[in-house]
C-alpha cells in the first residue's frame, strides 16, 4: 500500500466555504485548485464567473463545465482529480491521496476529510473517472 503524501495533513480540517479557493476556506473544485496550486505550482483557472455562493446547482455546474478541458487518466494518480456523481449527476470533485483514498469537502460535512474510494459513501459506481488539468488559462 503506497503511503499518503506528506502534505495532505495540512488540507485535514480546512472548513468548507461556497466558491472558496484559499487557506480561509475552499468548496470541493477549491480544494483540488489549491493543491495543484500549492503543491505542484499550477495555477488553474478559480471557475469562479456566473456563480453564486447560494447556487444549489455550483458544484455540478462548474464540474460539466470544465470537464472538457480535463485529461481522462487511466486509474487513480496521487494530487489529481477523481470525479463523482452525486445525486446522480458529475457534480463533486475529490483529490486522490492514495489508490483507494481521496479528500474531499462540501457543505454537508464541513471540512476537509480523508474517504475511501470503493467503499460505502463512494461505491465504484458513483465515480466518474479520474482526471488532470489540461485546459486553457485564458
Amino acid at each position: 500500500m503506497l503511503k499518503e503524501p506528506a502534505w495532505v495533513d495540512r488540507y485535514i480540517g480546512l472548513p468548507f466555504r461556497p466558491l472558496g479557493r484559499g487557506w480561509d476556506g475552499v468548496d470541493c473544485y477549491g480544494l483540488y485548485w489549491l493543491i495543484r496550486l500549492e503543491e505542484y505550482g499550477e495555477q488553474l483557472p478559480p471557475i469562479l464567473d456566473g456563480y453564486e455562493p447560494a447556487d444549489a446547482r455550483l458544484c455540478e455546474d462548474v464540474v460539466r463545465a470544465s470537464l472538457s478541458q480535463w485529461r481522462r487518466l487511466d486509474g487513480p494518480e496521487v494530487g489529481h482529480a477523481v470525479v463523482l456523481r452525486s445525486r446522480g449527476v458529475e457534480a463533486h470533485v475529490g483529490v486522490v491521496i492514495a489508490p483507494n483514498m481521496m479528500i474531499h469537502t462540501n457543505d454537508d460535512s464541513g471540512r476537509v476529510h480523508k474517504d475511501r474510494l470503493g467503499g460505502l459513501a463512494w461505491p465504484e459506481r458513483r465515480i466518474v473517472g479520474y482526471y488532470a488539468w489540461e485546459g486553457s488559462l485564458c
